[in-house]
């Protein structure tokens, strides 16, 4: 699930307000996609949590994140730590928002696009808007995303709020709710829903009448305007969120539950999406200890051949015998590492590694295996 561009209304909002005139802190990227803005302010400490192109949100909650920052984490930090949060800002109704900071003396605009693969990029106000730091260079039709380049928004569709009667039209497509999507930048979700509070068929292929037509109309206006905030549960996961009551999911066995602030919604929704990036994270560390093992596994291979004399026969007997007794040389490993965590002696962690395998040792903080040929 991607927040919805009247959602990123709200959210803007509310960032804003909470967060403007705070101090900007730590800046991680805890995943491929996850990144954690630390911020201080009169009210305690906060993390601004990014997940490209799904959210934004703050959360109280400690977020794990790797202790050696990324070339581009290491350029925002350069550039924004300690720095004044002066405005926050969702531009032209779009699923953007921009955080106007104020650091060194000079201003930038922090801005997070989230949608497609979603983009993270610092901008230069007193160039211009050239942009200075992104996170990935990315070409579109109409816009060029790259260092050096003027940042410019994408071509935008009408808000709901400023759009006008006349745009409740088939606007050339096949049904009505197409013709209004169109023309009218909401999630569908919330035009499906400003239909069943009108009493109209969203599937209507014809032109409303004019009577119709108002009533639509202002039904989307009120329910972009509502602003209340729930998330919808069934045998006891989220299946859909939104900032105004659904009426689809009345009567269908569905919880509802409501919440003070959009991002408190946001936070609550997304609690799985934190779950995901721990295991990530546990599958990168297991990558780097099954790239150790397999470096460990070469070098032994070539001291053999070296000892040996003989490359190709002592390369031959190792592979096959590492191939043939993977689990036990795994299992190894993990005993290894187990009492070394606990500060056993090499001695100590030699005779019970040898209780497995009796031509094994350990030494200098590697398992040797003696491989007869």
């Amino acid at each position: 699930m991607q927040l919805a561009d009247l959602e990123y209304f709200y959210v803007g909002k509310e960032m804003n307000g909470r967060f403007k005139g705070s101090r900007i802190g730590k800046i991680y990227q805890v995943t491929k996609k996850l990144f954690k803005f630390q911020v201080s302010n009169e009210d305690g400490k906060f993390t601004i949590l990014i997940q490209l192109p799904d959210y934004i949100t703050f959360t109280k909650r400690d977020v794990p994140a790797p202790e050696q920052p990324s070339n581009f984490i290491m350029a925002l930090r350069k550039r924004l730590t300690n720095g004044m949060i002066e405005g926050i800002e969702q531009p032209r109704f779009e699923r953007i928002i921009i955080i106007n900071i104020r650091a060194q003396g000079r201003p930038y605009k922090l801005v997070f696009e989230l949608f497609s693969n979603g983009n993270i990029l610092l901008c230069d106000p007193d160039k211009g808007d050239t942009i200075d730091v992104l996170y990935r260079k990315e070409s579109w039709r109409d816009r060029e995303l790259r260092k050096g380049e003027k940042y410019r928004l994408p071509p935008s569709k009408l808000s709901p709020f400023t759009a006008e009667l006349k745009h409740i039209s088939l606007n050339g497509k096949r049904t009505l709710m197409s013709g209004i999507l169109s023309q009218i930048s909401v999630a569908p979700k919330y035009l499906e829903e400003a239909f069943l509070r009108a009493g109209i068929d969203p599937k209507i292929v014809q032109e409303p009448h004019p009577e119709e037509k108002e009533r639509l109309f202002y039904m989307i206006k009120g329910v972009c305007a509502e602003g209340n905030y729930y998330s919808y549960s069934k045998d006891g996961k989220i299946v859909d969120y939104a900032v105004a009551h659904l009426t689809k999911y009345e009567g269908q066995g569905y919880e509802k539950k409501e919440y003070d602030s959009v991002l408190e919604m946001i936070d609550a929704v997304y609690v799985p999406l934190l779950a995901d990036a721990e295991e990530e994270k546990g599958r990168m560390v297991k990558r780097e200890d099954e790239r150790a093992h397999q470096a460990f596994a070469v070098n032994k291979m070539k001291e053999r051949q070296l000892e040996l004399g003989s490359e190709e026969h002592a390369s031959r007997a190792s592979a096959a015998h590492l191939y043939k007794n993977y689990q036990k040389i795994e299992q190894l490993i993990q005993l290894a590492r187990s009492m070394r965590k606990q500060g056993k002696g090499e001695q100590e962690i030699s005779k019970a590694i040898s209780h497995i395998e009796r031509d094994a040792y350990y030494k200098n903080g590697m398992i040797v295996l003696r491989i007869k040929v």
